[in-house]
């Protein structure tokens, strides 16, 4: 082998050694639950509530009997709508991408129910069955194709296009970005 080769051959493999956990540590990430639905559901995927092992949704005072979880991988293999949004306040429009609310809420078997969408910062809203079949809501999970994370608008962000239009900030206001937990039903 000569000098070459061998530089290469270190090169690839302080590079591999390198990107590998990386590659390892995302696929692992994408499996870990990011939305929890709770309530009125017939489907149920997780234990009920335990106060030790659900620290910050006891934090937050939130328990159940039931509950149905997604991943980031669950909500990727659903089938995904492409919507643009933008507010009056926005920059630009955003491209975003996710399976549709009505979609999701039929994995846990809450469908044709209110639902409260529920941020990791305690910011809710209630939206009626009339108001998730009536617009086109998903549950985005990226944005202007880059994955939506905590810190930004992420894990996942319930909104619905703006039609081409700006939307008004009552409209905005009820684009629930940091969403955690969707409870169904009152």
């Amino acid at each position: 082998m000569n000098r070459r080769s061998f530089t290469s051959a270190i090169c690839a493999a302080t590079i591999l050694s390198t990107l590998l956990p990386v590659a390892f540590a995302r696929d692992k990430t994408a499996e870990q639950p990011i939305v929890t639905i709770i309530g009125d559901i017939e489907n149920s995927n997780r234990p009920a509530f335990d106060e030790f092992l659900d620290a910050y949704l006891n934090f937050k005072e939130i328990s159940f009997d039931k509950a149905f979880q997604l991943t980031l991988r669950d909500l990727q293999a659903l089938p995904q709508k492409t919507i643009v949004a933008h507010a009056e306040s926005w920059p630009s429009s955003v491209r975003l991408e996710g399976p549709s609310l009505e979609h999701v809420l039929e994995q846990a078997g809450a469908t044709g129910k209110p639902v409260t969408v529920i941020a990791l910062d305690g910011y809710s809203v209630s939206l009626s069955a009339r108001d998730i079949t009536s617009s086109d809501w998903i549950l985005a999970w990226k944005a202007n194709d880059k994955p939506l994370s905590i810190g930004g608008r992420g894990p996942v962000w319930v909104i619905h296009s703006s039609a081409g239009k700006q939307a008004s900030s009552d409209i905005e206001a009820r684009w629930v970005w940091s969403v955690f937990v969707i409870k169904a039903g009152n």
